[in-house]
């Protein structure tokens, strides 16, 4: 090989490197500043790494977090739904979008929705990468609903809910269905 074609290898190698470093400290922010929970798992559960928005789901610190498995922190009555999930890892590679709990450290539950695609490491080694949303607001909000539906379905008054721009009904209770 000439002096040329040397020359031209190192500085395409170089180039390649430093895009690498980019898209490397790229993905890096993202992760440490997402307030989406972040988690890489083994495929047996343990935990290998987390991002702030994980820890502040669950109260835990990182070094405690890196102590326990995915199985700590689920509660038991989630167990089929998880072996169902590690069935869908083994065959497609993915899994979900699933909803369960997470036991905190304070010992309360929080609701999750999870995401989540099998990655082969730097190593070989095959991991599991999940995204995890706390979604408490959304129970909050569904059990709201929930609680006015039955209060309006008790009434004696007809209830009718329209969307003020198409003026389409999105809601009636029980007493007023029973006029139409």
């Amino acid at each position: 090989a000439s002096r040329d074609d040397l020359n031209k290898e190192i500085t395409e190698r170089k180039e390649a490197e430093n895009k690498l470093m980019i898209s490397e400290e790229k993905y890096r922010t993202i992760f440490e500043t997402s307030q989406v929970g972040m988690a890489l798992c083994e495929m047996d559960g343990t935990l290998v790494d987390v991002n702030q928005g994980y820890l502040n789901m669950i109260g835990y610190d990182k070094e405690e977090v890196l102590n326990l498995t995915y199985w700590d922190i689920t509660p038991r009555d989630y167990e089929e739904n998880e072996k169902e999930q590690l069935r869908s890892i083994a065959k497609t590679g993915r899994y979900g979008p699933y909803e369960k709990e997470y036991i905190c450290k304070d010992g309360s539950r929080i609701p999750v929705v999870l995401t989540g695609t099998v990655v082969k490491g730097e190593d070989g080694v095959m991991r599991i990468w999940s995204l995890v949303h706390d979604i408490t607001e959304r129970k909050q909000a569904e059990h709201q609903i929930s609680q006015f539906k039955t209060t309006s379905d008790m009434m004696h008054d007809s209830i009718y809910m329209f969307h003020p721009d198409s003026m389409r009904f999105f809601y009636v209770n029980r007493e007023a269905s029973n006029e139409v």
